[in-house]
């Protein structure tokens, strides 16, 4: 889903789209999907812990917590490694 959202915002940024020439809708789907898929970083943080013990007692500790982001340069360039450019979406019909 997280995906899905990336990708949306990516392909819809400032009214452009990809396209290849000789490149279908499905074609663009797949590619734009693999690409979304490499610029999508997995990365380990640290994050403090409070825990709230029976009686009112706190525990405090750190620990690693997985954050995911997204990287539009890698996206854009792996989409233009595989043909495509950034062209004038069209108006809506």
């Amino acid at each position: 889903m997280l995906a899905l959202l990336v990708l949306g915002s990516v392909a819809c940024a400032a009214g452009t789209r990809w396209e290849r020439p000789g490149g279908t809708d499905a074609d663009r789907k797949r590619d734009e999907t693999d690409c979304a898929g490499l610029a999508n970083r997995d990365r380990s943080v640290p994050a403090q812990r409070i825990i709230t013990r029976p009686g009112g007692r706190t525990t405090e500790g750190v620990e690693l917590v997985t954050v995911r982001d997204f990287d539009a340069g890698v996206f854009d360039e792996c989409m233009r490694s595989r043909g495509y450019q950034r062209v004038p979406a069209a108006p809506p019909s």
